[in-house]
């Protein structure tokens, strides 16, 4: 009979940067046949040097299910964020918007620059976990909410992140066209 495995949400460590690069590159949207794009993907694509100093900053949520990565939540803060070109287009755009009222940028934010999931761990409670995480983190941080972007070619990652409140969309530089969605722990 086999063991159980034990299931674990923490904080990355420097350490954990190689095994969080091998994950984010089986996961790249331009490592993808068509077919398994379907599946979800990710397209932000650090350094490990600058994912250390994403570690190093709010962090990196992880999921372990036994000694296997079967998932991370990358956040960042504003300051880190607004040094990636990649996600300085989110937050010029994001700030202008409004959520219950308020201009984005008149909140106290984190960037939730990207989730990934292991394809054999889809399903299985690994994306909820690592929202549950991020939002006690919010909380724990002062955080009022977190804001992050979906593909719109992303289809799998739009319908299981649909507890999210969707507040815009709009097309980046590449023309790609994104939905500009907001994690309130409040909710």
């Amino acid at each position: 009979m086999e063991e159980a495995k034990k299931f674990i949400i923490r904080k990355a460590e420097v350490s954990d940067g190689p095994a969080i690069l091998e994950l984010l590159t089986k996961n790249l949207y331009k490592n993808l046949s068509p077919e398994d794009r379907g599946g979800g993907f990710v397209i932000f694509e650090p350094t490990a040097q600058e994912l250390e100093k994403i570690i190093n900053d709010v962090g990196i949520i992880l999921s372990f299910s036994g000694n296997e990565l079967e998932g991370y939540l990358m956040v960042m803060s504003k300051k880190l964020a607004l040094t990636f070109a990649f996600e300085k287009e989110l937050l010029t755009y994001a700030e202008q918007l409004k959520y219950q009222g308020k201009f984005i940028s008149e909140y106290n934010y984190i960037l939730l620059a990207q989730i990934c999931i292991a394809k054999e761990a889809r399903g299985k409670g690994t994306l909820k976990q690592l929202h549950q995480a991020m939002r006690i983190m919010l909380k724990d941080k002062g955080y009022e909410i977190g804001i992050g972007e979906i593909a719109d070619t992303n289809s799998k990652s739009l319908g299981v992140h649909g507890f999210m409140i969707e507040v815009g969309t709009y097309t980046d530089s590449s023309r790609i066209k994104w939905h500009v969605v907001i994690a309130d722990p409040k909710i």
